[in-house]
């Protein structure tokens, strides 16, 4: 986690945890696992200090105001925690052809996905013009959204989240 954010309710920031984490990172665990087991968390984890920060021009208007949570470090720790958890096995859940999100993803990849698509328009434009030459194209019955996200497949399956323990 980034040094230098708001600590939250807790006023414990990143900082702390990162020096003392050999000294109280069992124990932050031990509260944190506790809490999933029980389906609860502790309250500091619940709530958070919400807060208007200002933006530029006048501030009599509401819209120049910027709305901040701030929730404590231990929720902030957990939620990363959860989020990091799938990317160990991203390679084994995403279909081959996905390329938003994916890291190393290359551009060769996309290129492809856009001759892909140019083939498509290409046959599609061949099919209808040969079948009904009145048709002004394929474009308005065309759909290439699966070309532009570069997915054949689902990107995550059911069974990734049973199976993998996520």
């Amino acid at each position: 986690m980034e040094n230098g954010r708001a600590p939250g309710i807790g006023g414990l920031p990143v900082e702390f945890y990162k020096t003392f984490w050999a000294v109280i990172g069992q124990d932050v665990l031990e509260v944190l696992r506790d809490s999933m087991n029980v389906g609860q968390l502790p309250l500091c984890c619940r709530r958070a200090v919400l807060t208007l920060l200002p933006k530029k021009g006048d501030l009599t208007h509401l819209n120049n105001w910027h709305p901040v949570s701030l929730l404590c470090t231990d929720i902030k720790l957990l939620s990363k925690a959860l989020a990091s958890r799938p990317t160990k096995a991203m390679d084994q859940i995403t279909h081959q052809d996905q390329l938003y999100c994916v890291p190393d993803s290359q551009l060769l990849h996309r290129w492809r996905t856009a001759r892909t698509s140019e083939e498509r328009i290409q046959l599609m434009d061949y099919q209808i013009t040969e079948t009904n030459p009145a048709e002004e194209g394929p474009f308005p019955q065309l759909d290439i959204a699966p070309d532009l996200d570069g997915s054949e497949g689902p990107l995550l399956e059911c069974w990734a989240v049973r199976e993998m323990d996520f």
